[in-house]
C-alpha cells in the first residue's frame, strides 16, 4: 500500500510530538524514585557518559556505575564509575581493598 507525501509528513509530524513529550517525568509509567534498581541504572547510563578511567583507583579499565549512599533515588550526583573490584569491595562483596594490589 503506497500513501501520499502529504500522508507520510502529517504521520511523521504526529510522531515527532508524541516522542518529545513521552520521555522521563512526562510518560504515564514514570515512577519518581519508586523504581527498580535495573531502571535507575539505566536511567543514569541514559544521562551520563562513561570515561572508562575508574574514580576511585584510576585505572583504565571496563567501568560500571555504582550508586554512592545504596539509595534508589534519581540524583546523578550520586553515582561515580567504578571498575568492578573496586564496586564490589565498596558494596562488601570484596574482602581486600584492590587499592592495596596497587
Amino acid at each position: 500500500m503506497r500513501f501520499s507525501k502529504e500522508y507520510r509528513e502529517r504521520m511523521s509530524k504526529i510522531k515527532l510530538a508524541a516522542e518529545s513529550t513521552s520521555r522521563g517525568e512526562h510518560r504515564p509509567e514514570w515512577k519518581g524514585d519508586d523504581v527498580s534498581n535495573a531502571e535507575l541504572h539505566k536511567w543514569v547510563r541514559y544521562h551520563k557518559t562513561k570515561t572508562g578511567v575508574c574514580q576511585r583507583c584510576k585505572r583504565k579499565r571496563y567501568t560500571m556505575w555504582s550508586n554512592i549512599e545504596h539509595r534508589r533515588k534519581r540524583n546523578l550526583d550520586d553515582f561515580i564509575e567504578l571498575c568492578v573490584p573496586c564496586h564490589w569491595f565498596i558494596d562488601g562483596r570484596r574482602k581486600n581493598d584492590p587499592l592495596d594490589e596497587l
